[in-house]
C-alpha cells in the first residue's frame, strides 16, 4: 500500500512538473545552467539541514530542482528524459540482478555483483570489449 501511494504521489509531481514547464515564466526564461546552479545550491542545503528537522523539505527541493533540470535539458534537446530513466534502470538490473529476481543477497555478495558489473561497463565505454 505504502509503493502504491508513492507512485500516486511521484506520478502527481511529474504532473506537476510538466504544468510548471508550460506556465511558469521563471522555467522559459531560464537555462539549464540556471537550473543546474539552483540544483547544487538545494544539495548544499541537504548537507547542512542533514541532522535538522527541515531534511525533508530540503530532499523535496533536491527532487524537484533534479526533475526541473532533467525536464529542462530534454527540452534544449540536451538529453532525452526518458533514456535518463532507461539508463539507471538498466544500470541497475545489471548490477543488482538480484533485485530482479526477488533475492536476498549477503552485503559482500552484493558488492561483489557490483563492482564487476561496474568493471564491465567501464571496459565497454572504453571499448576494450
Amino acid at each position: 500500500m505504502i509503493i502504491m501511494t508513492l507512485k500516486k504521489l511521484l506520478n502527481e509531481l511529474l504532473d506537476i512538473v510538466d504544468l510548471n514547464s508550460e506556465l511558469c515564466p521563471w522555467f522559459s526564461s531560464s537555462t539549464s545552467d540556471d537550473f543546474f546552479n539552483e540544483f547544487k545550491g538545494e544539495i548544499k542545503e541537504v548537507e547542512d539541514s542533514y541532522s535538522r528537522e527541515n531534511l525533508e523539505e530540503e530532499l523535496g527541493d533536491v527532487l524537484w530542482d533534479y526533475l526541473i533540470l532533467i525536464h529542462k535539458l530534454d527540452d534544449e534537446k540536451k538529453i532525452n528524459k526518458e533514456n535518463v530513466i532507461n539508463t539507471i534502470i538498466e544500470k541497475i538490473k545489471r548490477r543488482k540482478p538480484y533485485l530482479i529476481k526477488g533475492k536476498k543477497v549477503s552485503k559482500e555478495t552484493a558488492h561483489e555483483i557490483w563492482v564487476k558489473e561496474k568493471g564491465k561497463e567501464k571496459l565497454h565505454r572504453n571499448n576494450i570489449i
